[in-house]
């Protein structure tokens, strides 16, 4: 009890010290239209944030005043989100004095007016960009709401908030300057449109550096060439999670993206997000790795051949299912095995590769690798027919049954074996 007597009383202690910013959360408690079940929550919210400004930097309080002041005049339902959002903000930036007076001195011209989704657009903002603090330097914060308080949607308010974050914790040098070309982006997209564009264009912005403002920008001209409304919407959702990766896992899997829609297999873009989750890949180096190795792949190998583009998508996300190394390994081994077959059987070979794998899982990786393509440049009717028999006894007796087959360890596996290999 005494304890908390003593932590009750320093508290009490700092908001004194803090009477101008005090003063403000003293208003925004006793406000009209503030439901009093909310204000010890609104009382708890503003002493914490006062308490930040004390402790870390007690001249930052006078830019509070004016932030406070705006949440108070917010409809009573958005005071509380507001001002945890700003709470929330204020915590992630306070390990730095400057970061700190930034945030306590945010515009606040998304607050005005009665347009909930620009309010919601500066609660999601604070939050985002509370966490970016740290890469943003005073002129690009200021310039951020600016640019997101000039656009008459609160949806591109907040994606433009929400790009600033992205791409300035993912190393892009100009901000600012990428800002105002997607704003410009923005304010062209139909009102039916916006909200998948405003949805997925943030995390899209993790890309740029990689990219470079021009690619990034280039990819969005190829997005908006798509013909229908739906279909940039679905492309959108297909592709912006993975620029979190970086700028050329986010080209791999747009590029992907497209060519599959051209040749009416959207079905391939499902088997990626199935089979190649975000998260997953992020874990290892490989996993960062396996989407612009399969990027290059396909552009080397399957530019004009559908069929071997569709096989080869299928064949890399049923091995990256789990295990994203083993599919990067496998794009590398295939650039090279390739090469080696006549072009009229590649798409056979990748295609029965496939096959094996769909049956066996990852064990027959090594044998598609290895033995497959010299079976292939012997006698792709051999190599064929071992594939067939390899996939029926593995759908009948199991994987295990199919990769004894395939490597010799049954008397009919051995005979297949030796005229496939001419043994």
């Amino acid at each position: 009890m005494a304890t908390d007597a003593v932590t009750e009383a320093h508290r009490r202690e700092l908001l004194q010290r803090a009477s101008p910013v005090y003063a403000v959360t003293a208003a925004l408690e006793a406000a009209r239209g503030v439901d009093q079940a909310l204000r010890p929550k609104l009382r708890e919210v503003a002493a914490d944030l006062v308490e930040i400004v004390v402790l870390m930097d007690r001249k930052a309080g006078a830019g509070a005043e004016s932030v406070l002041a705006a949440i108070v005049g917010l409809p009573a339902a958005g005071q509380l989100e507001a001002l945890e959002a700003w709470r929330d903000a204020v915590e992630a930036s306070s390990a730095g004095a400057a970061g700190l007076r930034r945030v306590l001195a945010t515009p606040t011209d998304l607050l005005t007016g009665s347009d909930a989704t620009r309010h919601q657009a500066l609660v999601q903002g604070w939050r985002d960009l509370g966490q970016a603090s740290v890469h943003l330097d005073d002129t690009t914060w200021a310039t951020t709401f600016r640019i997101a308080a000039e656009r008459s949607s609160g949806l591109a308010a907040g994606a433009i908030l929400g790009a600033a974050a992205y791409a300035a914790s993912y190393g892009h040098g100009d901000v600012p300057g990428l800002l105002t070309e997607l704003a410009a982006r923005l304010d062209g997209v139909s009102p039916t449109e916006l909200p998948a564009y405003a949805g997925t264009l943030p995390r899209m912005c993790a890309g740029a550096k990689a990219l470079g403002q021009a690619g990034l920008l280039a990819l969005f001209d190829e997005i908006d060439a798509l013909p229908e409304a739906d279909a940039r919407a679905e492309h959108l959702a297909f592709i912006a999670p993975y620029g979190e990766i970086d700028g050329d896992a986010l080209a791999a899997v747009h590029a992907l993206g497209r060519r599959a829609r051209e040749i009416g297999r959207v079905d391939l873009t499902e088997r990626m997000t199935a089979a190649c989750a975000v998260e997953t890949l992020l874990e290892t180096t490989d996993g960062r790795r396996l989407l612009p190795s399969l990027g290059k792949l396909l552009k080397t190998t399957a530019s004009a051949d559908d069929r071997l583009f569709a096989s080869e998508v299928t064949l890399v996300t049923d091995v990256a299912r789990g295990h994203p190394s083993s599919a990067f390994e496998l794009t590398q081994g295939l650039l090279g095995r390739l090469s080696e077959l006549e072009r009229a059987r590649v798409a056979d070979y990748v295609e029965d590769f496939g096959k094996l794998v769909e049956v066996m899982g990852l064990r027959p990786v090594g044998f598609g690798l290895g033995q497959l393509p010299k079976m292939y440049r012997r006698s792709p009717a051999d190599a064929r027919a071992l594939v067939e028999a390899a996939v029926s006894i593995g759908r009948v007796d199991g994987p295990t049954a199919a990769q004894w087959f395939i490597l010799g360890k049954t008397a009919a596996g051995k005979q297949a074996l030796r005229k496939a290999l001419g043994g």
